[in-house]
């Protein structure tokens, strides 16, 4: 597998709750990344505290999808909702912890690849785009100078 960058998290709880430094989600979660709850305490961290400390992305007890923090009043102005970086976990793994819990890993593992691999094409798409205007631009400023300076290939002399 290749090697994931570090993000920023928050794991939203069955309850909507944001689970803190002191939970199983967040011992597990913080492998992929810092839990921006991390020093909060059981499922008590404010939501309110997320809008000026953004994480990038967010886990979402599978109870909840996208759609309901899209609906949100504070949980839409993140942008990792507003950019769809939302996993969406089963819950049970956490509820009833087990050795399927690599699993969850796995899947976590592979979401996080795939936002990375969109990123990445994305980031491409955008270098093509600027380097073709930037060609475009060259071409058009090389015309403009030919015709400023005037052409002179002596026919008329």
């Amino acid at each position: 597998a290749a090697e994931i960058k570090k993000n920023s998290f928050v794991y939203l709880s069955p309850t909507m709750a944001v689970a803190g430094g002191n939970t199983l989600e967040h011992s597990i979660l913080s492998a992929f990344g810092e839990n921006k709850a991390k020093d909060g305490n059981g499922y008590s961290e404010p939501a309110e505290g997320f809008i000026e400390n953004q994480p990038d992305m967010i886990f979402l007890s599978d109870r909840f999808e996208l759609a309901d923090l899209e609906e949100h009043e504070l949980f839409s102005q993140l942008e990792a909702v507003k950019n769809g970086k939302v996993i969406v976990v089963e819950s049970i793994y956490f509820e009833r912890p087990t050795a399927r819990i690599t699993e969850l890993i796995d899947y976590i593992t592979d979401s996080i690849e795939a936002f990375e691999k969109n990123n990445e094409e994305a980031s491409s798409e955008a270098e093509s785009e600027s380097e073709e205007q930037n060609d475009e631009a060259t071409e058009e400023s090389e015309e403009e100078d030919y015709y400023e300076e005037g052409y002179d290939d002596g026919y008329y002399e």
